[in-house]
């Protein structure tokens, strides 16, 4: 088992590692931009313009969790689109059934390994200044986004695995509409009118993540029966 989650990680490593320095990169920026804001005004008078003109940001970190979904959604597939590797799973003494679903789930573990990272570092962030009501006000625009990218990465996946070229399109127009959607539903902080401008927001992004789990599953059906020649 450790051998084939190695073999996986060698196909995506460089871009996870980007990713978790660029995550921590993000989390320090955050605090110390929060720091120094607080210095010059108060923990008060911040509090006070925080509640009322949202002067808060994630710093592209939002961003940086949808570019980094796709981009090693994209790398875990690419060999195997354009060698047609997964093929050999049926060979391989594992079922076929958990050879895909370890190579679906050990790039998400890794992905969902940093988002888990920031948000406790966030919420020790947060909390260290503000009170837990607005901790979790802050949080949420985080976790909704969080909920998004793993949805975005199995439809990024799909459309990698996808043999007709038609669909692969398809899969490709929906999710730029999707994330256009998205950007409206759970814009940053500092760019939305309320804090919760949705609050049943994660609902559409949970039915996100079972479309694009759905869509990867009907893609890999396509793989099997052989439309990659």
């Amino acid at each position: 088992m450790r051998y084939f989650i190695y073999k996986e990680f060698a196909k995506f490593r460089l871009g996870f590692y980007v990713f978790a320095i660029s995550a921590i990169y993000c989390v320090a920026w955050i605090y110390f931009d929060l720091s120094d804001s607080i210095d010059k005004f108060s923990i008060t008078s911040y509090t006070l313009q925080l509640m009322y003109n949202k002067v808060f940001s994630y710093n592209h970190l939002d961003e940086l969790n949808l570019l980094f979904a796709v981009i090693i959604a994209i790398l875990s597939m690419f060999y195997e689109r354009q060698n047609a590797r997964i093929r050999l799973q049926l060979h391989f003494p594992q079922s076929y059934s958990k050879n895909i679903m370890l190579l679906t789930l050990v790039p998400l573990c890794f992905l969902l390994f940093v988002y888990i990272f920031e948000i406790l570092a966030l919420f020790l962030v947060f909390t260290k200044f503000f009170p837990i009501e607005i901790s979790n006000a802050l949080l949420i625009t985080l976790i909704n986004n969080i909920i998004f990218s793993v949805g975005l990465y199995f439809v990024a996946q799909s459309m990698m695995v996808e043999p007709n070229n038609k669909r692969a399109i398809g899969i490709l127009l929906i999710g730029v509409i999707c994330v256009w959607i998205y950007f409206k539903l759970n814009p940053d902080v500092g760019n939305s009118s309320y804090y919760y401008l949705n609050e049943i927001v994660w609902c559409y992004f949970a039915l996100w993540v079972v479309f694009g789990a759905m869509t990867l599953l009907y893609s890999l059906k396509n793989y099997k029966r052989g439309y990659i020649k």
